[in-house]
C-alpha cells in the first residue's frame, strides 16, 4: 500500500511522460505504472545500489516498462523528455542544487517538489529563478509533517516578502486541516525554543527576536484564514 505523503505526490502529476528523481524504492512509479495511462516513466537514483530496490519491487509487481536509470539529478535527462519531474525525500537546498545544475530542463517541466527541511530555501529559489509556484499541500503522517511543492517556470521573477517562505500559502488558502495544523506546530516549536532562549547573552536575543518575528506572522496567517473562512 503506498504511503499518503506518496499518494499526494502522484496525484499531482500531469502529462504523458514522467521522471521520478531519487526514486529510492521505486513506490510512486510503480503506482503510477499500475493506475494511470502514462506512456514514460523514468526512475532514477544517483545510487545503483538504491535503484536495485525499484527494480525488485518492479519485478515483484510483473512491471517491466519502467525506464531504470543510475544518474546524478535530472542531468540524466533530456530536454523535453519528460513532461512532469517528481523529486521527493531530500532536503530543500539538495532540491534547489539540482534544478540550478540542470535549468533549462527544469523549466520545461511540471516540477513537484517535496523536501524533508529547508522548504523556505527552495521557494525563495523557485521565486527568485522564475518559477511560480501553483499549488501546495500538507501531509501528516508518520508523527510530522510534509510539505508538497508544484512548480513550474513562466520566468517571472519574485519577491517574496519576510516570511512569506516559511508557509505553505497555497496550501493555506485552500483551508486545508493539516496546513493549518502546520503552522500551529511551527508556533509551538518556536516557543519552546524562545523559553530556552530566555535570559541567555546577546547573541540568543537576536535569536529570540527572528522567532517572535515569525510567530506574529504565522498568527496573522492564520487569523486572516480563519476570517475568509467566516
Amino acid at each position: 500500500m503506498i504511503s499518503k505523503r506518496l499518494l499526494s505526490l502522484a496525484k499531482y502529476v500531469e502529462g504523458e511522460n514522467i521522471a521520478d528523481i531519487g526514486t529510492d524504492h521505486g513506490f510512486v512509479p510503480v503506482f503510477l505504472r499500475e493506475n494511470t495511462k502514462i506512456k514514460k516513466i523514468i526512475a532514477t537514483d544517483i545510487s545503483k545500489a538504491s535503484l536495485e530496490k525499484s527494480i525488485e519491487l518492479a519485478k515483484i509487481k510483473n512491471i517491466k516498462d519502467i525506464d531504470f536509470r543510475v544518474g546524478d539529478g535530472i542531468k540524466i535527462l533530456e530536454k523535453n523528455e519528460v513532461d512532469t519531474i517528481i523529486i521527493a525525500g531530500m532536503g530543500g537546498i539538495l532540491i534547489s542544487k539540482i534544478l540550478e545544475e540542470s535549468s533549462e530542463i527544469a523549466k520545461n517541466v511540471r516540477l513537484i517538489l517535496q523536501p524533508m527541511q529547508a522548504s523556505e530555501e527552495l521557494r525563495t529559489y523557485l521565486c527568485e529563478r522564475g518559477f511560480e509556484i501553483i499549488d501546495e499541500e500538507v501531509i501528516f503522517e508518520d508523527k510530522r509533517y510534509f510539505e508538497i511543492i508544484v512548480a513550474k517556470y513562466d520566468g517571472k521573477i519574485r519577491k517574496l516578502k519576510k516570511y512569506e517562505n516559511f508557509l505553505p500559502l497555497k496550501a493555506l488558502e485552500k483551508k486545508k486541516e493539516e496546513a493549518i495544523n502546520f503552522v500551529k506546530f511551527k508556533i509551538e516549536k518556536n516557543l519552546k525554543i524562545m523559553e530556552n532562549l530566555k535570559g541567555n547573552t546577546k547573541k540568543p536575543l537576536i535569536r529570540y527576536m527572528e522567532l517572535k518575528g515569525e510567530n506574529n506572522y504565522f498568527k496573522e496567517v492564520i487569523n486572516d484564514k480563519s476570517k475568509r473562512n467566516n
